[in-house]
């Protein structure tokens, strides 16, 4: 058989199509929660804002308590640790137990002021958790018994946190307002939530007193473990004029 070459078709060139611009991220839109146009970057300025308002656990330092066991196991400055290390769950040092009769109280100083959101508490499930629980902020005369303290503890050439601040000091001539009152649901039938969330929101406050009323042991003796958490943001600080 023959081979048939056949003529090749021509091929037009086709136009090049132009592309449109891409649109700039202030000029790109979306629908906003309520309908309206929100621009991409005030989005974007609003998540940030989110973020930047979100609570967050608070430094603090535990100045004073009402009681402790005599072993470094059980000692209130256990609870001012919040990265619940494996080195403080191997030796021990993760809780707080009291050795004497309530009411039983913590002292927490902030540094700073602090607009304060909630405190989580950490029970054991057990006779030892806490029944009732007063939150209070500081309202005036701690910083003089804090002064107080520094001075005792500059003439005693010790560090300040070497000893607690005294505590009958402290409820005497400082004065407290009640933030929150509340009941937990803890003990042996609670053995099931350890974690219990008390919202204070709104309470702005330096220092803050949490107060034990009672517990399921005969003792009345409670049982805290680490870390005690305090929710909140700290105040931007002003910048002092020249």
């Amino acid at each position: 058989g023959r081979t048939v070459l056949l003529p090749r078709q021509a091929v037009m060139p086709q136009p090049l199509r132009s592309r449109s611009p891409r649109p700039e991220p202030h000029s790109q839109v979306d629908r906003g929660e309520d309908g309206f146009r929100v621009s991409f970057a005030e989005k974007k300025h609003g998540e940030a804002k989110k973020k930047t308002n979100k609570k967050s656990a608070l430094p603090f330092k535990v100045i004073s308590w009402s009681s402790q066991r005599p072993s470094f196991h059980c000692t209130a400055k256990n609870l001012e640790k919040q990265d619940r290390g494996i080195d403080a769950l191997l030796n021990g040092t993760n809780q707080w137990e009291t050795d004497g009769r309530p009411d039983h109280f913590l002292f927490l100083d902030f540094g700073v002021e602090v607009d304060l959101s909630h405190v989580q508490l950490r029970c054991t499930g057990t006779r030892y958790d806490p029944k009732n629980v007063t939150i209070l902020r500081g309202v005036a005369g701690i910083t003089d018994v804090i002064t107080e303290h520094l001075n005792l503890s500059r003439e005693a050439q010790r560090a300040p946190d070497a000893v607690a601040v005294k505590a009958s000091s402290l409820l005497t001539k400082g004065t407290w307002a009640v933030v929150k009152r509340a009941s937990l649901k803890s003990g042996p039938d609670g053995r099931d939530k350890h974690a219990h969330t008390l919202r204070v929101h709104g309470a702005q406050a330096r220092w803050l007193q949490l107060v034990f009323h009672e517990s399921w042991s005969s003792t009345g003796n409670i049982r805290l473990l680490q870390p005690l958490s305090v929710y909140g943001s700290k105040f931007p600080i002003q910048p002092t004029e020249a």
